[in-house]
């Protein structure tokens, strides 16, 4: 009996980026290994990414492709979120961009999340981050993982797990895969993108949000966390500090252990500081 073709949902999004449409969507209409069904959002584009993109739908007709516009731009993260309760497909992929796919290595991957209890696949050149010490160092290098080697499996995460964060400008499939690997295992897979597009250098907000999301997970050493609280502060600073190999000695721990409290701690206000008066709570007979 012959292997049916894996069924994958691909959400591209797209704001005020001409340049990236035709290869991305030209890359997808192309796949014949894998049944897509594609979701294209232009987000309040100020260029003529719409024009783009209806040029390319009138010039090659693909089936099951949804085009979605939106004004004035919602963020990465709310469309994503938005067009995620519309698909059909048990898989989820999310690429930023593509020029060059190996469709028999992506239909091998979301194969193999079948045949497993892993909820996720990643496919990188490198080992990919399996613990937060891992995920602290790339953050520290100034690189995530980029959002197109990830498949998402979503018959195993939770409906109120499976969303994009707002908050995060780009790279919201490593935001995801931060949230469930403390819980959920992921496939190690053969890379289905070309070397060199799975890894990208992150802005300094992403990284800060990467810091924050890693803090909250609750899986650092003291040491990593010391390096996480200067990412919030201060991602140039922090960049130039790598995580030393060496176990920390009592010292190091104490000193740490003492920033982390400290950080986390709010000031207290002075007795002469000055609190805001409350805003008035509308009248609703009056509305």
């Amino acid at each position: 009996m012959q292997e049916q073709n894996p069924k994958i949902s691909v959400i591209c999004y797209f704001h005020n980026q001409l340049d990236q449409i035709d290869a991305t969507l030209q890359t997808l209409s192309a796949i014949r290994e894998v049944d897509c069904e594609l979701f294209i959002i232009n987000d309040g584009s100020e260029d003529t990414s719409s024009e783009a993109i209806l040029q390319h739908l009138e010039r090659y007709r693909p089936q099951k492709t949804f085009f979605l516009e939106q004004e004035p731009s919602q963020g990465r993260g709310m469309s994503l979120s938005r067009v995620l309760e519309h698909v059909n497909h048990r898989f989820l992929w999310i690429p930023e961009s593509l020029v060059h796919i190996n469709e028999n290595h992506l239909a091998e991957a979301a194969r193999a999340l079948l045949s497993t209890e892993a909820a996720f696949a990643v496919g990188t050149y490198d080992d990919p981050p399996a613990r937060a010490s891992s995920w602290i160092q790339l953050v520290l290098n100034e690189q995530l993982p980029s959002d197109r080697v990830f498949i998402f499996d979503r018959e195993k995460i939770p409906a109120e797990a499976l969303y994009f964060d707002p908050h995060w400008s780009s790279h919201h499939a490593s935001e995801l895969a931060l949230r469930l690997q403390n819980e959920y295992d992921f496939l190690s897979v053969t890379p289905f993108v070309a070397e060199g597009d799975d890894l990208e250098v992150v802005e300094d907000s992403v990284l800060r949000e990467s810091a924050m999301a890693l803090l909250r997970s609750g899986h650092l050493s003291l040491t990593e966390k010391k390096s996480a609280l200067r990412m919030l502060v201060d991602p140039g600073h922090a960049k130039k500090h790598s995580i030393s190999s060496e176990p920390e000695t009592p010292e190091e721990a104490t000193e740490t252990e003492e920033e982390t409290i400290k950080a986390d701690t709010p000031e207290q206000e002075g007795p002469d500081s000055e609190t805001p008066e409350p805003l008035p709570v509308p009248d609703s007979e009056s509305e």
